[in-house]
């Protein structure tokens, strides 16, 4: 008797899908798919228990924990993927253990003095204090922690491990968010909620390699101050798309605008983040420690073949997904909101554009991440602060949300072609638009 072959999901992605890339974007796209479903169901729930006006200062809330969990961490997530996706490229577990030993004491450090600071500031400056400030605290630490521990595994090409952590941890957020809304519990509650989902989601993607860490050797003091002049450029660069030009509309909306106009526009961009998260940028996340393997293993030519693949598929996934919903809009938003979140209509169709043409971007950051140079990517990221910030200036006081929407949608627009102009020449292929036509 014959006996009967194993399907494991890993044997069917490889009969299915033989590049590699394009595995573990599947399982990518399965592990976020599973966590964007839970935070999609609990933000529905809360968006309907809080209101515009409540999600207003949720999201205020949520802006400032995700701001201080970037400069806490400083790079050192992106840090952590390429140099362990490089050292496992060139055959040298150890070092990728090393690595990510060293990134993780520097997180812990750079947690307890963001902790430390946002408690003074609050003090200090009671105006920009965040609601329920003790679940802000434990909410930024837990952004932080999964930071790590998700760039930890995409460096390591533990996409089924994230697959596991997310099925498990998908759920957290929905049930908490349906305590808020059936015992009327508030922000603090939805905070908590909030937390507790990272939290988890965290101690399963570090279940793998919390052993390589505690086992492994220290850095030398060479690769020491090779990832910490990388994660510095990198760490620089997120600190202005996290505080400044993608999120810079949140600080001026609650100046000049109402609470509602607030929670409108930050449900709408939560919306878009989420669908774009998980198509593309799915893909994405399996794209990057892919070209920093093959930048570890010297090979210039899967480097460019990768790239203009990766390209090509960003593409097709993005704009059809931004386009559908744009035209669905409307009802989209009543249906998973509530009507009164149907206002936020032309506002989600403006992030959308703006969504489509970062992620179609991440391509090329993610090239220019690579072959370390992110400071070609600092340069347009300051350039687009700078219009960003004129922009939100001159719009969001008359017009509201859908101003804050313009101004980043032409920050964001003008960012996504600048590096993919960057990114074709770095490659030394002609312009973005000929890898379509190739692919």
């Amino acid at each position: 008797m014959l006996p009967f072959p194993r399907y494991t999901p890993t044997r069917l992605l490889s009969r299915a899908l033989p590049s590699p890339e394009h595995r573990h974007a599947a399982l990518a796209f399965s592990a976020r798919l599973a966590n964007g479903l839970g935070l999609l169901l609990g933000g529905a729930l809360l968006a309907r228990a809080l209101g515009p006006a409540g999600m207003g200062s949720y999201g205020y809330a949520l802006f400032l924990a995700t701001a201080g969990a970037t400069l806490a961490t400083f790079g050192l997530p992106s840090a952590a993927t390429r140099f362990t996706a490089e050292a496992i490229g060139a055959g040298d577990p150890g070092l990728a253990a090393a690595v990510l030993r060293a990134s993780a004491r520097w997180a812990a450090g750079g947690v307890l003095a963001a902790i430390s600071l946002a408690a003074l500031l609050s003090l200090a400056a009671p105006g920009l204090r965040p609601p329920a400030l003790p679940m802000f605290l434990l909410l930024l630490t837990a952004l932080a922690a999964r930071a790590l521990a998700a760039g930890a595994a995409q460096g390591m090409r533990d996409f089924a491990g994230q697959l596991r952590a997310a099925a498990i941890g998908g759920g957290v957020l929905p049930l908490g968010a349906l305590a808020v809304t059936l015992l009327h519990l508030g922000v603090p509650a939805a905070l908590g909620a909030t937390a507790a989902h990272h939290a988890l989601g965290a101690w399963l993607l570090s279940r793998r390699t919390a052993p390589l860490v505690r086992s492994a050797a220290p850095l030398s003091p060479a690769g020491r101050s090779r990832v910490l002049r990388y994660a510095g450029g990198v760490g620089l660069l997120l600190a202005l798309d996290a505080v400044v030009y993608q999120q810079s509309e949140t600080l001026f909306l609650r100046a000049y605008a109402s609470a509602s106009d607030l929670g409108l526009y930050a449900t709408a961009y939560g919306l878009a983040s989420q669908v774009m998260t998980l198509l593309p940028g799915s893909f994405a996340a399996a794209l990057f420690p892919a070209l920093a393997a093959r930048v570890g293993a010297r090979d210039q030519a899967g480097l460019a073949q990768a790239y203009g693949r990766g390209l090509a598929t960003l593409g097709l996934l993005a704009v059809p997904l931004a386009l559908a919903l744009s035209a669905l809009a409307g009802p989209v938003l009543a249906l998973l909101y509530g009507e009164p979140f149907r206002a936020a209509a032309p506002i989600l169709r403006l992030v959308l554009a703006a969504g489509a043409a970062g992620a179609l971007a991440s391509a090329a950051s993610s090239l220019l991440y690579a072959i370390d140079r992110q400071g070609v990517l600092l340069r347009i990221g300051l350039a687009a602060a700078a219009l960003n910030l004129t922009l939100d200036a001159l719009l969001i006081p008359s017009g509201g949300a859908l101003g804050a929407a313009l101004a980043n949608g032409a920050a964001q627009a003008y960012a996504a072609v600048a590096t993919l102009v960057a990114g074709s020449y770095a490659v030394r292929r002609d312009p973005p638009w000929e890898a379509f036509r190739r692919e």
